[in-house]
């Protein structure tokens, strides 16, 4: 059975809009195994009804992937914005979700700025759900990777997973110090990919001959794998490799058996 995908797109505002969100809809469009359901277009207002009715006749055997565009504020907790009138909470909406889901775990995914504050409220999902955010509690998201992630989207390879996506945003979009969380319900640990350059987790990481071929055998993994052995500080990483850095620290995690690997993950450079 396909995947259930469901992309939700907030209004954007001057972040994102029509224009971004069928560029996005047309690449999803291209990926095959994903059975695709479109909430929003970056322009109109959306309510929490139009989301709770995109999870209408789902199967219980039928995995769910939720991809969240919108604009977020940590206000007493985290909040997604979907409109000037139309704000949701990540622990309200986890719960409708779990409501209408049942016990089977999902994958969240969302580029909010302020995302990571959705972690928090993991626990009101089912246990085994994947969520990822692609900006800490404190900061924005300055989106430019974000975007260049989106036009090249149908590259993506394997699954449509939270995990699978983050892998594909850290090997081949960011260039910046921003800092992705990944987290599982039913663990306690938030996973801050950032921290791994931050204290001496990074040279720890034993060298992953798949995970090396799997993203070409470049020359530059090598250097950024050396330089991450031998770091004093995070900024011994450039931050032109922060995002291959954090991706090898995200392989790491994987390896151990911390995050989700439920699903193969794939080649997914990009060509």
């Amino acid at each position: 059975m396909n995947r259930k995908v469901i992309l939700i797109s907030g209004a954007g505002g001057t972040a994102f809009g029509k224009k971004e969100v069928s560029t996005f809809v047309n690449k999803l469009s291209q990926i095959e195994g994903i059975e695709l359901t479109i909430v929003g277009n970056g322009e109109e207002s959306i309510y929490i009804d139009d989301i709770i009715k995109s999870l209408d006749n789902i199967p219980q055997e039928q995995e769910v992937t939720i991809i969240i565009q919108s604009h977020g504020e940590m206000k007493g907790g985290f909040y997604f914005s979907l409109a000037d009138d139309s704000t949701v909470s990540s622990k309200q909406l986890f719960q409708l979700i779990r409501n209408k889901l049942g016990e089977k775990s999902i994958d969240v995914f969302t580029q909010a700025c302020h995302g990571g504050g959705m972690l928090l409220d993991k626990e009101e999902l089912p246990e085994g759900s994947t969520l990822v955010s692609l900006t800490s509690i404190e900061e924005p998201n300055i989106g430019i990777a974000y975007g260049r992630m989106i036009d090249q989207f149908e590259s993506l390879c394997g699954e449509l997973t939270a995990y699978n996506i983050l892998d594909f945003y850290l090997s081949n979009f960011l260039n910046s110090r921003s800092k992705p969380y990944i987290a599982i319900s039913g663990q306690p640990t938030i996973y801050d990919l950032d921290a791994f350059l931050k204290t001496s987790q990074a040279k720890q990481i034993i060298f992953d001959n798949e995970h090396f071929s799997k993203l070409g055998e470049t020359p530059r993994y090598l250097e950024v794998y050396k330089k991450m052995q031998n770091m004093k500080s995070e900024w011994d990483i450039f931050a032109v490799d922060y995002g291959l850095a954090m991706d090898i620290c995200l392989n790491d995690l994987k390896n151990k058996g911390l995050v989700n690997n439920k699903n193969q993950t794939f080649d997914n450079r990009v060509r």
